[in-house]
């Protein structure tokens, strides 16, 4: 499952094209604030609570892909060989994390 299809499931109420958008002003240091005056037509007028969502969800998604990547690594130096492929394989094909 995709970001932007976990996150349609969770707030449908948000479209998923001002989600991006919210991340990457985030990224770039924007306040949530200042997202939700100044910068409207790129969130498609979200309020705060809506942005606030957005970063939430967003940070919840990054701390699940860092646990994958960490349980992906210690799976690896554990498991030998096929084994430790078809382990990372296995990972890889039930989270598929994909920025939005």
């Amino acid at each position: 499952m995709t970001f932007p299809e976990w996150f349609a499931g969770r707030h449908p109420q948000i479209p998923v094209s001002s989600v991006g958008a919210v991340l990457k002003l985030a990224e770039g240091g924007a306040t949530v604030p200042f997202i939700a005056r100044y910068r409207k037509e790129e969130t498609g007028n979200l309020d705060e609570v809506a942005i606030r969502q957005v970063l939430e969800a967003g940070h919840r998604t990054n701390d699940l892909a860092a646990r994958h990547t960490a349980t992906k690594a210690v799976g690896a130096r554990e498991m030998g060989g096929l084994v430790e492929q078809a382990f990372v394989g296995m990972l890889d094909r039930r989270f598929s994390y994909h920025a939005v």
